[in-house]
């Protein structure tokens, strides 16, 4: 304890409590940097950059488009960019499952 009370910077405080479980103290994990980041981007590809390329896709033309044309146009682009979303997000979790090592070969076979 008198180290800990005697220690005058972070660094001195470090090297005093390095030897502690971490269950000891019952501490979590500290959270991704990122994390803020990570969330907005998130909200844009999911919700903003959808709706442009929907404006973007519209077709243009003499007459003025329908309600049920943009609806239709909305849904498919939404569903098209949440699903790419989703696969990129479980390709990106089983990636981080297997360290991001590709999977063991099988040795040949007779005859191979």
């Amino acid at each position: 304890m008198e180290q800990v009370y005697a220690s005058r910077t972070y660094a001195e405080l470090a090297e005093v409590t390095a030897d502690i479980p971490a269950e000891l103290t019952k501490a979590r994990s500290p959270r991704d940097p990122w994390r803020a980041t990570k969330v907005a981007w998130g909200v844009v590809y999911a919700l903003i950059l959808p709706g442009l390329m929907t404006l973007v896709a519209l077709p243009g033309g003499p007459g003025p488009l329908t309600a049920r044309e943009v609806v239709t146009y909305s849904a498919i682009v939404y569903a098209t960019f949440w699903v790419l979303g989703v696969f990129v997000i479980v390709v990106s979790r089983l990636g981080k499952r297997s360290g991001g090592q590709p999977p063991p070969q099988s040795a040949p076979g007779p005859g191979g």
